[in-house]
């Protein structure tokens, strides 16, 4: 269960969008260092992206889940994926 618990909340999760912000006409303007953006291969394995998230795909595929898992997820998206 902690295993579980640490997968789900544990990962690092996406920054924000940023929304457009003006300063002008403001009196109190501080100008800040640059945030240092980070490189994905920086994420611990765990972290990355998953095996079943392929791009190009809608759905996951079966063949890489328990097989009452498979079945219910052939039933539900049909079976054209695996071909």
């Amino acid at each position: 269960m902690a295993v579980t618990l640490w997968i789900s909340f544990g990962g690092p999760r996406p920054m924000p969008e940023k929304l457009p912000l003006s300063v002008e006409g403001c009196g109190f303007n501080v100008t800040r260092t640059p945030t240092i953006i980070s490189n994905p291969g920086d994420y611990l394995y765990p972290y990355r992206r998953h095996p079943w998230e392929r791009e190009g795909r809608e759905h996951p595929d079966p063949a890489l889940f328990t097989p009452p898992l498979a079945r219910v997820l052939r039933q539900r998206f049909g079976d054209k994926q695996a071909q």
